[in-house]
């Protein structure tokens, strides 16, 4: 490798740097990013040019089997196969499903090939190799990410700290004075120390300029809109609201009506984008193209009913942690808050950053006028606060 060598990545941007400072013998890089700006894009360029470029024996780490077959298929799709005709990717993880040109546990491989399996796997038998990276590694704990990475001689994290991050099932007192602890999400903790490498990826290409400016709060970097121009025929802006009655449970059935009816208005609806010559183009929504995003199993069941009863099963629904990671072009999201529910589950700034962010094109916002209430109630004033400038910028939404 020489200077002249091409790199995957403009010179200036946060994956160049990314990149170098990996190549330079950073111990640890961590490169944030906010909602649909290409991580997983990047992880897949970062990874094949250092297999192609160096003699690096280099092994991704992902927190779900999904999530390691999605990234596995997109570094297969930048790689290839070698000129033996051999697959470069090896999904080492038995219970994730193999994508295609991706090589399965023990199959035949070209040489040196990117490993992808589950941090899980990584704790029993942790890779000893030279680069490992995390790809959405705002959802490991530092424990585990500690157990995984032992024996890598370099580590690159790249992560959304907006989003949802590891569930902790056991008490975890005994660190709650710690600045540091082991519960706490992996790059939160590298963050804090001296000689870790931390950049910032500067746009989303998902949410339009009005939404990023909404979740702005949410996080402790600035970046902007890069999303193409495009629009609901019919439809002003980015976020609608609806404002449903406070009523004794967060699933009664009126609400539940209230939102599955802002998710059916939504199918048919014309979808305006531009092509590359700048002439609109224009498709009806389907049913897939709709999401409801809740915060309650309960809410989700009772969606899914009305929903089969109004003849569109086929519009998706389910919690905030389960749909992270998805996006679709509409998207009704549920305020966790509803029927005042105070619950750390419900006042989450992740859950309400991930319920914000999955649409592409359009967000209704449900909620009922007791949100600013219980969010004075909240134990952490300084999150509720954020979480309160987010809700506002909804409900006062447009933004003029």
């Amino acid at each position: 490798m020489t200077d002249a060598t091409p790199r995957p990545f403009p010179d200036g941007t946060p994956q160049a740097a990314s990149l170098r400072d990996l190549l330079a013998g950073h111990p640890a890089v961590l490169c944030d990013s906010p909602p649909g700006a290409g991580k997983s894009t990047m992880v897949a360029k970062v990874v094949s040019w250092l297999h192609t470029h160096t003699d690096a024996t280099v092994a991704v780490a992902t927190f779900t089997n999904e999530q390691g077959t999605a990234i596995a298929a997109a570094i297969s799709h930048e790689l290839g196969v070698d000129g033996r005709g051999l697959p470069q990717v090896q999904v080492a993880s038995r219970n994730m499903a193999v994508p295609a040109g991706a090589a399965a546990p023990g199959a035949r491989t070209g040489s040196n090939p990117v490993t992808v399996r589950t941090v899980a796997s990584c704790k029993i038998n942790p890779p000893d190799v030279d680069v490992m990276v995390f790809d959405e590694a705002y959802q490991v704990t530092f424990a585990d990410f500690s157990k995984a990475a032992d024996r890598a001689e370099q580590v690159l994290l790249v992560g959304d700290p907006g989003q949802i991050g590891p569930v902790i099932a056991f008490n975890v007192g005994a660190w709650s004075h710690l600045r540091q602890a082991p519960q706490m999400r992996a790059p939160e903790v590298l963050a804090a120390r001296n000689g870790v490498a931390r950049h910032s990826l500067q746009h989303t290409y998902r949410l339009g300029p009005d939404t990023a400016a909404a979740i702005a709060p949410l996080y402790p970097f600035t970046f902007d809109s890069a999303r193409p121009e495009r629009h609901l025929d019919g439809l002003d802006g980015e976020i609608a609201c609806v404002l449903v009655p406070e009523r004794p449970d967060p699933y009664d059935l009126a609400t539940m009506r209230s939102v599955a009816r802002a998710a059916t208005d939504y199918v048919g609806r014309v979808l305006v984008e531009r092509d590359e010559n700048g002439r609109p183009r224009t498709r009806p929504l389907g049913q897939d193209d709709v999401a409801i995003v809740v915060s309650r199993n309960a809410q989700a069941s009772a969606l899914e009913a009305l929903l089969l009863e109004a003849g569109v099963p086929g519009i998706t629904v389910g919690t905030a942690d389960r749909l992270q990671g998805g996006q679709w072009h509409a998207v009704v999201a549920v305020d966790p808050t509803l029927s005042g529910a105070e619950s750390e589950h419900a006042l989450s700034s992740g859950r309400l950053c991930v319920m914000t962010s999955r649409h592409m094109t359009h967000l209704t916002w449900v909620y009922d006028p007791g949100w600013e209430d219980v969010l004075e109630q909240a134990s952490d004033p300084e999150d509720a606060g954020r979480a309160a400038s987010v809700r506002a910028a909804l409900v006062t939404y447009p933004h003029r």
